[in-house]
């Protein structure tokens, strides 16, 4: 299991979070040759007293579509390192074992994630593993619209996912 998918993912937020904050300088900028930049975007002829609202609001939102992003680039790695230990670890000289290792690449995609999880019990650190699963229960927080009458355990950041997935993929790499 490698890092690279969630490695670039988070590249990608750093850079748009770098490109947020020279909006927020060109926006907070007295310089006319400097606001002008800002020429046909929706920033143009807004202060930065009415930006500062919109950019708040925007940086919320663009982190938790982050944190979801950053997640499903692990769930990708996790569900790929699985099948590849199943093709690894395969003997084919056991029919049974060979679909049963069939079936279980044909019906990965249907697992959920905590079962996925909770396989690793033995390999990954037990607070690392119920960190993961609480970011993953923020995840889908997110992804279904985020229900204010159920509100998950944590708030995840990106930078925190990132370092998450980063430590669990460490651990969890000795295995595949």
């Amino acid at each position: 299991m490698t890092v690279d998918t969630v490695n670039q993912t988070f590249f990608t937020y750093e850079l748009i979070q770098a490109s947020l904050y020279v909006t927020k300088q060109i926006v907070e900028s007295t310089d006319p040759a400097v606001r002008v930049v800002h020429k046909n975007t929706p920033f143009e002829g807004k202060s930065a007293a009415e930006f500062e609202p919109q950019m708040i609001s925007t940086v919320a939102e663009f982190d938790d579509v982050m944190v979801l992003a950053l997640f499903a680039a692990f769930e990708r790695e996790l569900k790929i390192s699985v099948q590849n230990a199943l093709s690894v670890n395969l003997n084919p000289q056991n029919s049974m074992v060979s679909r049963i290792a069939e079936l279980t690449t044909d019906s990965i995609e249907r697992w959920t994630m905590t079962d996925l999880l909770s396989t690793l019990r033995d390999i990954v650190d037990g607070n690392i593993l119920g960190q993961i699963k609480q970011v993953y229960e923020y995840r889908n927080w997110v992804a279904h619209g985020k229900n204010q009458y159920k509100l998950p355990a944590i708030k995840a950041s990106p930078r925190f996912t990132f370092n998450l997935i980063t430590r669990f993929i460490t651990l969890a790499s000795t295995v595949f």
